[in-house]
């Protein structure tokens, strides 16, 4: 008797062991692993006052680069566009679409580095030409009319570019990214000036000789809360870092779209 309840007792404890075992599997499987929110980890640089396209991006090495006779100040860039479709692109086959230098000129200032504009076979990003600039820049920034220029397109009444995203390519020559060049580098600006005052918002130093690379490369702006949806002009300019050496020679754009 005594024998048959050990055995009760046992089988009772081993059914009671194996419940709980079960139990606590299951628990486990339900629980969540541990993940990573990947659209909380994503990285945009979104207010105002964000002068670098990245963290990483050389900072403007003169507050007076991309100063202009209109208020200046910095918005966002790269901000995440998935599935953006530009709906204007220039790809400067057959004319440069309104596309021109700027001749703007104060006293101690301007944007007269930039000497010429035109259509080229000499390089292209894509098709068979691009637009082709000749540039002198010289002098030094705040200084000189011609330390820095830029390629501008004016439109006739306010354009709406709320959410819109402004893309170039440009053709670095070697020379532009030597060893004289990274220790003073010049830099490029994508803008746009706004409403009735021409305010003017850029989207932050790109560093030339540290950034890009000899040949073709991509550059790209997103305005963002800066009165985007009356925007009276947009454009490229290229300026002399601090201490910068003069430069003479040509960059070519292509495929310029918002």
């Amino acid at each position: 008797m005594k024998s048959r309840i050990s055995y009760l007792f046992l089988g009772i404890l081993i059914v009671t062991i194996l419940a709980l075992t079960a139990a606590c599997s299951s628990k486990t499987d339900d629980a969540p692993l541990f993940s990573v929110d990947e659209s909380s980890t994503e990285v945009q640089l979104n207010g105002p006052g964000n002068a670098s396209p990245n963290p990483d991006a050389s900072p403007n090495p003169n507050a007076s680069v991309g100063s202009s006779p209109e208020t200046s100040s910095n918005s966002s860039t790269l901000p995440s566009y998935k599935g953006y479709t530009a709906q204007n692109i220039t790809d400067f086959e057959s004319s440069l679409s309104s596309w021109e230098i700027s001749n703007w000129q104060s006293d101690n200032d301007g944007e007269l580095g930039f000497k010429d504009i035109s259509i080229s076979n000499d390089q292209k990003a894509s098709g068979s030409s691009s637009a082709a600039i000749t540039a002198n820049l010289t002098g030094q920034l705040g200084a000189s009319k011609t330390a820095k220029g830029a390629i501008k397109l004016a439109f006739a009444s306010p354009v709406n570019f709320t959410g819109k995203k402004i893309t170039a390519k440009v053709f670095i020559p070697d020379t532009l990214v030597s060893s004289a060049f990274k220790k003073a580098s010049y830099g490029l600006l994508l803008y746009i000036k706004t409403t009735s005052t021409w305010k003017w918002t850029d989207g932050g130093w790109i560093d030339i000789a540290n950034n890009l690379k000899p040949g073709w490369n991509e550059i790209s702006f997103s305005p963002k809360g800066v009165t985007e949806d009356q925007t009276m002009e947009i454009g490229i300019q290229m300026a002399k870092g601090q201490n910068a050496p003069d430069w003479s020679g040509k960059i070519y754009f292509d495929d310029i779209s918002y």
